[in-house]
């Protein structure tokens, strides 16, 4: 409580994406800022270690806090194959339990993906990144280019998100969370 409450003092975020269930309660509590989770995925969706619960989603967005959505293959599905979809099931999860101002886009691969990375390069997974038979598929490739954005936007659009809400996934949301907590 005390590392975050000097945190908010000076205006440092406070993500609780690698974080477990207790410590993102506790921390979203302990905050007077929002709290980001960076990088997650639904757990209703994908019951991976990894992801998150669905009292945790609605805790964040109660704080006013944000999730970015991550299109790691083996934190959206559990069975392959992965598709754009199932990833966009995740951004309509959050929507549908949160509201959109609460959910963004956790884009934290390289734009050619992690699989591109040469052997030598790549570092050793922890259990909960393998799928069975699968060492080392990550990436969803219809998002491994630099437009990968415009494909976002479109298969948003084609499920009905207005422009608005889509301004917000895509940037806005995670804008105007880090405006507050800058704040400080």
């Amino acid at each position: 409580r005390a590392i975050i409450e000097r945190m908010n003092r000076l205006g440092m975020a406070v993500d609780v994406s690698h974080c477990n269930e207790r410590t993102r309660l506790d921390a979203i509590a302990a905050s007077a800022r929002p709290v980001l989770m960076s990088h997650a995925n639904a757990a209703a969706l994908c019951p991976n270690p990894r992801n998150v619960s669905d009292q945790v989603i609605r805790a964040l967005a109660a704080a006013g806090g944000v999730m970015g959505v991550l299109p790691l293959r083996m934190l959206v599905t559990a069975a392959e194959p992965t598709t754009l979809d199932n990833y966009l099931d995740h951004i309509v999860h959050v929507c549908e339990l949160a509201g959109p101002d609460h959910v963004g886009l956790g884009l934290d691969a390289p734009f050619e993906g992690f699989d591109s990375i040469p052997p030598a390069n790549q570092m050793p997974l922890p259990g909960y990144l393998r799928n069975p038979g699968e060492q080392r598929r990550l990436d969803l490739p219809v998002l491994c280019h630099v437009r990968r954005l415009d494909t976002i936007v479109t298969a948003l659009l084609r499920r009905g998100f207005s422009e608005q809400d889509i301004r917000a996934i895509i940037g806005g949301n995670f804008e105007r969370v880090l405006r507050a907590i800058l704040a400080a």
